[in-house]
């Protein structure tokens, strides 16, 4: 399946939800609060990325690890995203790679498996 292009679909945020449409089609829905808004976070973390990495399945990734690492507690790897930006106003894919393995690598700490 070829990626999926984040400018080639329509966000819309309502009712406490996000819904992701490509092409009329939903291809990802997130619930949404002030407090917890892990995709729109994720968007403003993938946007400081070069462009050939503003792919749904990049977003989607990078939400579940933020999501994981701030349900959890940890907020460690939240921080170190942040402060990568902050010092190279932008996210490298290196660093987006080193931030999804110690998301991971804390995910299957917690839970035994690895959930994303």
């Amino acid at each position: 399946m070829k990626s999926i292009k984040i400018i080639d679909c329509e966000i819309i945020r309502e009712d406490g939800r996000y819904m992701i449409t490509h092409n009329g089609k939903i291809v990802h829905t997130d619930w949404y609060s002030e407090d917890y808004d892990w995709l729109g976070s994720a968007m403003t973390s993938i946007r400081s990325m070069s462009e050939k990495y503003h792919t749904i399945e990049m977003l989607t990734l990078l939400r579940i690890a933020l999501r994981e690492d701030s349900v959890q507690g940890w907020n460690e790897q939240e921080d170190m995203i942040w402060d990568f930006i902050d010092e190279n106003e932008k996210l490298t894919k290196s660093q987006f790679d080193l931030f999804i393995r110690e998301a991971r690598r804390n995910d299957k700490r917690h839970h035994g498996v690895y959930t994303f």
